[in-house]
């Protein structure tokens, strides 16, 4: 839960977003146009050396000038907060490194002004920063503004719509269907607003509703349409935790507990009865599909007392069929399910139950999950079959590795994880992937090169020292391409290319990133916001 100081300043937010001026506010001068690039009109403003607010349109004229690009036309709002440092920049042949990424030519300045944006950056109360903000720094700052502001706003008020039934049906995007477990991560920032807000309350409400509907309908199903058919039917097994750990977080966050109907209930007793058969695959599932090895059956497993699922939280078919992260994302909400069955419904039976599922998979994951690997020492697998194989990488897409104490299974000081952590954000990830404006976790989802603003946010948050999360936010930043949105995913050598025009998962994470994470972000943004608007 946030606190009282933390409620008032989101729902400022909110209000000053709800009103009909948000589209000054937000939105000013954005026309986005083919592949989600901004066509420039009159453009936003960054402030130069001097202080003085000069025109985007001047910057990238500038930008042109120096990097000798003819065919650099767009106008892009990322290249604002790299002008001071690019018209300082005598020599385009000059290299620089970030992070270990040597960046060279024209995109050396874009590289420079990002690190010496968050080498500024104070981890102290707004209030009692003194020094000046330095123009990189600022202009930083406003991209993640503009960015969260975008976030904070679409995530409730686009993609969550109330009705008539009733319930409330979240959109995943750009496409008009229902994930059970993106529905969950867009609408959890707003819980400890709900507090204060009876609309915002009634949304949330809605979504859990609407999420026992669609489970009691299909547990394997993972995407629904608005009028309650089966949008796609791959068994992914953190489809059915995410609505167990939204209710459960929204009950906890608000004492709310007239989401706990029938309804809901017997939406938890399907959950439990497919985590259990899956539990026994071979001996019980019917399940089949038709992307699955194997004639659709998928590959050979071994019993381990792991779940088993069919698809990762990529939607992309497993390789091996025991997710572990899935699994110790079940491990919490199983807990979570515990409690709600034995405080709320007062079955011992089904609370024991859950319970009791567990701790046979935390026992199966710690007896099967992990691995020795040279120079990381014993860390966790992604996938394993109970065979003896293990799948050693990570995906973007949560629950995953970088993601455990995010979700709570172990905390970040955790030795096999921070093995594990060390292992994700190296290049023996074959899903890790260095560029000149990013370095993070892609997918096999999306083209090689390609990092997920997804897997940014979760570094963000799992981030055990300021530097790290300084380079991040910049990679964040860098990310922007005009319309202030975070999109699936995007080249980490060019970010005018990516996947997705509109994802609401990663906007939603960045808000909640914004909101809450240990107080950083917030005192910052607050001192660059203060300066920003003046």
């Amino acid at each position: 839960m946030v606190g009282d100081a933390r409620l008032q300043i989101l729902q400022t937010d909110l209000i000053a977003i709800r009103s009909r001026n948000r589209v000054t506010l937000i939105r000013q001068n954005r026309r986005p146009g083919k592949n989600g690039c901004r066509q420039d009109g009159q453009a936003e403003s960054a402030a130069d050396d001097g202080g003085r607010s000069i025109s985007m349109r001047g910057l990238l004229y500038s930008l042109k000038r120096i990097s000798g690009n003819s065919g650099f036309r767009r106008a892009h709002a990322r290249h604002a907060f790299f002008a001071d440092n690019v018209k300082s920049r005598k020599s385009t042949e000059q290299k620089v490194g970030i992070s270990g990424v040597m960046v060279s030519g024209r995109h050396a300045a874009a590289a420079l002004a990002l690190a010496c944006a968050f080498a500024w950056m104070p981890a102290v109360a707004a209030s009692t920063v003194q020094r000046p903000v330095p123009p990189a720094a600022l202009a930083v700052a406003q991209t993640l503004q503009h960015l969260y502001q975008t976030a904070y706003d679409e995530a409730y008020s686009r993609h969550a719509l109330i009705q008539q039934d009733g319930t409330t049906f979240v959109s995943t995007g750009d496409i008009d269907a229902e994930w059970l477990r993106d529905s969950s991560a867009v609408v959890r920032p707003y819980i400890g607003l709900s507090l204060t807000d009876p609309e915002v309350a009634r949304t949330l409400r809605g979504v859990i509703v609407r999420q026992a509907r669609y489970i009691n309908l299909d547990p394997y199903a993972n995407a629904f349409t608005l009028d309650y058919h089966v949008a796609e039917r791959k068994f992914e097994m953190d489809s059915l935790l995410y609505p167990v750990w939204f209710s459960y977080l929204y009950w906890k966050g608000t004492g709310d507990r007239s989401i706990f109907s029938r309804e809901v209930q017997h939406a938890f007793e399907r959950v439990m009865v497919t985590l259990r058969t899956e539990q026994h695959h071979t001996s019980r599932s019917k399940y089949r599909h038709g992307q699955l090895a194997n004639g659709g059956e998928g590959s050979p497993v071994g019993y381990t007392g792991l779940v088993w699922t069919a698809f990762r939280p990529s939607d992309d078919p497993a390789r091996y069929q025991y997710n572990i992260p899935d699994n110790m994302f079940a491990v919490v909400v199983l807990r979570d399910l515990s409690e709600i069955e034995r405080s709320v419904y007062h079955n011992n039976a089904a609370a024991q139950n859950a319970w009791g599922l567990g701790i046979e998979i935390q026992s199966a994951i710690e007896q099967y999950g992990q691995v020795n690997l040279p120079g990381f020492g014993r860390l966790y697998a992604y996938e394993i079959d109970g065979r003896g194989h293990s799948n050693l990488m990570d995906d973007a897409n949560v629950p995953s590795l970088l993601s455990i104490p995010y979700y709570g299974y172990v905390g970040a000081n955790d030795s096999v994880y921070r093995a594990t952590r060390k292992f994700v954000l190296s290049a023996r990830n074959p899903f890790y992937y260095e560029g000149k404006f990013a370095s993070g976790i892609g997918s096999p989802h999306t083209p090689r090169g390609y990092v997920w603003p997804l897997s940014l946010v979760m570094q963000a948050l799992t981030a055990s020292d300021n530097a790290e999360l300084d380079r991040v936010l910049g990679y964040i930043a860098a990310s922007d391409v005009g319309d202030h949105r975070l999109h699936e995913s995007f080249n980490a050598n060019w970010p005018e290319a990516y996947t997705r025009d509109d994802f609401a998962w990663p906007n939603a994470l960045f808000a909640e990133l914004m909101n809450s994470h240990r107080g950083l972000i917030p005192a910052f943004m607050e001192s660059a916001r203060n300066q920003a608007v003046k």
